[in-house]
């Protein structure tokens, strides 16, 4: 080995001071620089690096200050001294500077030299601890073993190096390796003792933090779930731990020794041959490798091996026979849904064609979608005869048979239609797939009639829409394939699923069809004009209300061109748009019955209508649309004049006859009246009773002609309604038990009137509120001024009249069916309505839970102008 620089020098300054040696010649010098050399030989075996260098400057200092010492006690030259001062000034220097504590002890221990470094260690400075024991610098419990170390060997020149515990100035305890080098004279004795000091608390933190990561690795590898083995670079195993000796079931003594190679086939184990040789420090190889268990099995594993940098190899083996088999399944999975894509992607067709087909139906037929169905399911299954019957029957062929695959000769050879028998009739009436490879195994085969073609295979599948038989497809002879496979069975299933609700649907067209077009004739023939309108402005007309609109051949008709049919009211005014009775219906839900209006025919003519309008609901209840109904009643409005006519004649001509009867029986009660027997009496009476009666009756049935006629003539003045009205209850109350109850107001206006009239008003009011009141309960009548005129109401208690019954009470005739065994003619309300109208006033009735109200109005007198 090449001698250190420091050595190097010292042996140059050996030669630079040869001359000097031999002047001093002196034998203690010459001892002296023996020892030096000795010091620094030892320091070389007993030290490597930096720890020889500086034993070596240690020793090569103390020599040559010795050889100073010598040379002037010696008288040696000037020059000379000084060169080796010199020399002894950068040695020390070396020393001064050194990271290692060094210094020198005489053989009993006492510190003779101590370098800087060694003050920063022990805090000791170098005058302090000059001529101090060594062991100061030592742990109690350590100095033993120290002061040991310390007494040379004879003989031995190697350094003793052994850790111990130093202790600081404060106390403090610091980890040391200490190395002794003795010093020795050209005779072999021992003259001193040279002492370097390393620190090595870092170097044992980093060795335990070392062992501490050595022991994780250890317990990583050990706890892994993947198998770790380590080869030597032969490939034999050092180390298995427990998930590698699991991974082969076999213990891990019985692996120790043996190669990887031994678990797997011959070609893997050249492979691993192979991979092993060029493996590359750094580099890991992943491969798949098929390894041996112990029970014979075979397993694939992942093996990942990496090359350390001693030359042996390290292998991480994980077992991927499940991911294997997953992935194989995955693989597996996603053909099949390749597969069942490409299916749905037939059946969405499939389906697509006969929605199609199902939204053509008012144009075409249901033929001609049960084709559709025939031809997709033909499709899907590659079948060469395709066919799809609707009925149940066996007695019966089916309803409808659409067919494909069979040529016109075929069919026309078969003749008659098939029946729902034998397979046909098992899938039909048990609504159950049936799928065959070959017909004739099939023990419900009744066999083919002459002129059938062949077949073999066979599926029949049944067409359900909520649980009931729609119908059901049949498929013969697979092309391509000696039988229907599942999946054919499973796509016809889909598709016969999705053709019930088609087959549903054109049902349900084609009975909507034929409902409509019965509908449709049967409201062409009414004689009424019909007219519907639903929400969106669409309107439908039948014969007779396309000719009371006036519209030419098939033009279409909305609400504005409803436009043109003008109604008047009976006074002849027109009624206002929002006022007709289909647009009431229409937009605000409201129903009219038999409103009288007048219209125009096509010859301009006017004619007499009778106008009734109801809303359109569906099954929520929400609106949908409206239908009004105009019915011509001019030939009734003709008779009705004729009658009234005659009603007038002969209320006017019995007016005579029933006036002088009563005439004549009040002269026979004045005549005789003291002479009278009481039957007499009593036929007087009975007699001007229905001679009374017989008068009313013709006042009225003169007041209603009159009224129709409008030939009403009223003799206004003002009136006093307060007066009049006390006036007519109080003799009403004088005639009856009933109570009456009157609310007039303090202050009162006049009204303008007739006021025999609107006696006449009050007293048809009070007589009906005492002919179909609850005996026994008050009647109350109330008069409440308003803006420009009084209103005036009569309340009876009694049952609640039903919405159309009071829409029909003002009617002339309208007798409730609840009240039919009470006397009269249903004139009284009649004529007091006419006479309110007249008045300029409005008339109408309410009726609650346990009242019925009736209620008119009459214009005040307006005060004339000054």
């Amino acid at each position: 080995m090449a001698s250190p620089a420091p050595f190097a020098r010292l042996r140059h300054a050996h030669t630079r001071h040869r001359p000097f040696a031999r002047s001093i010649a002196g034998p203690r010098l010459l001892a002296i620089l023996a020892a030096c050399l000795g010091l620094v030989m030892v320091g070389a075996r007993a030290a490597g690096g930096a720890a020889f260098v500086l034993l070596a400057a240690a020793g090569t200092a103390v020599a040559l200050d010795r050889a100073l010492r010598a040379s002037t006690r010696g008288g040696g030259s000037a020059g000379d001294h000084d060169a080796l001062a010199g020399e002894i000034r950068r040695w020390r220097s070396l020393v001064a500077a050194a990271d290692q504590a060094i210094a020198t002890v005489t053989r009993s221990g006492i510190v003779t030299t101590w370098n800087p470094a060694a003050e920063r260690m022990y805090g000791w400075r170098a005058h302090e601890i000059a001529g101090r024991s060594l062991l100061e610098v030592v742990a109690e419990a350590r100095r033993a073993e120290v002061a040991a170390k310390l007494e040379p060997r004879s003989g031995g020149d190697g350094a003793a190096s052994f850790e111990t515990v130093g202790l600081h100035r404060d106390g403090t305890r610091v980890d040391v390796v200490m190395s002794f080098v003795p010093l020795r004279d050209a005779r072999g004795r021992c003259v001193a003792v040279g002492v370097l000091v390393r620190d090595i608390r870092e170097t044992k933190g980093l060795q335990q933090a070392v062992s501490r990561l050595e022991r994780d690795y250890d317990d990583l590898v050990e706890h892994a779930d993947d198998g770790v083995f380590l080869a030597d670079h032969e490939g034999r195993l050092l180390s298995v731990n427990r998930a590698g000796s699991r991974l082969l079931g076999v213990s891990r003594g019985a692996l120790l020794g043996e190669t990887l190679a031994a678990v797997m086939p011959g070609d893997e184990a050249r492979r691993l041959a192979s991979v092993r040789a060029g493996l590359v420090a750094g580099e890991p190889h992943v491969g798949e490798w098929l390894l041996r268990k112990r029970d014979g099995s075979w397993m694939t594993a992942e093996v990942r091996m990496v090359l350390l940098g001693d030359g042996r190899v390290q292998s991480f083996v994980r077992d991927i026979s499940e991911e294997t088999a997953k992935h194989a399944e995955l693989v597996h999975a996603h053909a099949t849904e390749r597969k069942v894509r490409v299916q749905l992607q037939t059946l969405s067709e499939a389906t697509s064609a006969i929605t199609d087909a199902v939204a053509r139906i008012p144009q075409t037929d249901v033929d001609a979608v049960l084709m559709v169905i025939v031809l997709q399911a033909q499709t899907l299954t590659n079948a060469r005869y395709a066919a799809l019957g609707l009925g149940t029957d066996p007695a019966r062929p089916f309803e409808r048979w659409v067919y494909a695959g069979m040529t016109a000769e075929q069919a026309a050879a078969i003749g008659r239609g098939p029946r729902p028998v034998g397979l046909l009739g098992a899938v039909a009436h048990q609504a159950r797939t049936i799928r065959l490879r070959d017909i004739d195994d099939s023990g419900e085969r009744i066999g083919f009639p002459p002129g059938h073609p062949p077949m073999h295979s066979f599926l029949g599948v049944p067409i359900l829409y909520e649980g009931r038989s729609r119908g059901n497809l049949y498929l013969a002879d697979k092309l391509g394939g000696a039988e229907f496979t599942a999946d054919d069975q499973q796509a016809i299933e889909v598709l016969a699923a999705r053709a019930g609700t088609a087959l549903e649907t054109a049902r349900l067209y084609h009975e909507e069809t034929l409902a409509t077009t019965w509908l449709r004739s049967a409201i062409d023939g009414i004689l009424e004009a019909v007219i519907l309108a639903d929400a969106n402005g669409r309107v439908s007309l039948n014969a007779a209300a396309r000719e009371l609109v006036q519209l030419e051949g098939d033009e279409e008709v909305n609400l504005d061109a409803l436009s043109r049919l003008t109604l008047y009211e009976t006074t002849g005014e027109p009624l206002p748009s929002a006022a007709l009775p289909l647009t009431r219906a229409l937009h605000e839900g409201v129903t009219t019955i038999g409103m009288e209006c007048m219209g125009r025919n096509k010859k301009l003519q006017q004619i007499a209508l009778l106008a009734s309008a109801s809303p359109l609901r569906d099954g929520g209840g929400e609106p949908v649309g409206a239908v009004c109904v105009l019915r011509d009643i001019s030939t009734l409005k003709e008779i009705e004049r004729l009658r009234e006519q005659w009603t007038a004649i002969i209320a006017h001509e019995l007016r005579q006859p029933v006036h002088m009867i009563t005439a004549c029986a009040r002269t026979i009660e004045r005549a005789r009246r003291t002479e009278l027997d009481p039957l007499a009496a009593k036929s007087v009476g009975r007699i001007l009773g229905a001679a009374a009666r017989l008068e009313r009756m013709i006042k009225d049935l003169l007041d209603v002609a009159r009224i129709e006629a409008r030939q009403l003539a009223l003799h206004r003045e003002p009136v006093d309604l307060g007066a009049l009205i006390s006036e007519v209850v109080g003799r009403f109350a004088h005639t009856t038990d009933r109570l009456f109850h009157l609310n007039l107001p303090g202050q009162l206006p006049r009204v303008h009137g007739d006021p025999g009239r609107i006696e006449q008003i009050l007293e048809n009011l009070l007589t009906n509120a005492l002919k179909y009141g609850d005996p026994g309960t008050p009647i109350t009548v109330c008069v409440e001024q308003r803006e420009r005129e009084v209103l005036v109401s009569t309340t009876n208690q009694g049952h609640r009249l039903a919405p159309a019954e009071v829409d029909c009470l003002f009617k002339r005739f309208y007798r409730s069916r609840m009240v039919e065994s009470i006397e009269g003619l249903g004139l009284g309300l009649y004529i007091a309505h006419g006479l309110v109208e007249a008045h300029g006033g409005q008339i109408w009735a309410e009726s609650c839970e346990a009242s019925t109200s009736f209620r008119f109005t009459l214009p005040i007198e307006q005060a004339a102008p000054k």
